[in-house]
């Protein structure tokens, strides 16, 4: 389970580092970004957190480990999100075994109805997000 989750995240930060360029010092301005998922009350491990600025730029994201913690990386090489305002989408993270695709846990409205907005600030920035089932 983790090596699939290992493997999943490495292909997503490396196809935004390919996306954004190879380790340039051009770019938009981050600010770390972290935080903690949780539903009803449970932590959630092995959830995909993604911010997607509104503006111009490529989306953060990071994985959740077994407390729910999460941190959003832009790049292999940077850590962090766009400063700025982003829609928020939380999925299940996806399954290597083409046989059996992972199942959407995280209700719709979380992730392909989401509505969940955050607005990144020149600074840390904590970001908890308590998902409830229904």
């Amino acid at each position: 389970m983790k090596s699939v989750l290992a493997r999943s995240v490495a292909i997503a930060v490396t196809c935004c580092f390919w996306m954004t360029g190879c380790g340039s010092d051009d770019g938009p301005q981050l600010a770390p970004v972290s935080g903690t998922v949780t539903m009803d009350g449970q932590p959630l491990a092995g959830v995909v957190v993604t911010f997607y600025p509104q503006g111009e730029g490529n989306a953060s994201s990071g994985t959740t480990n077994e407390s729910g913690e999460y941190t959003l990386q832009y790049t292999a090489d940077k850590e962090g999100a766009i400063i700025g305002d982003h829609e928020v989408r939380i999925v299940t993270a996806p399954s290597d075994n083409l046989d059996a695709p992972a199942e959407e846990t995280i209700p719709a409205k979380y992730n392909s109805e989401s509505t969940l907005t955050e607005t990144v600030a020149d600074e840390n920035n904590t970001f908890d997000f308590q998902l409830e089932a229904n």
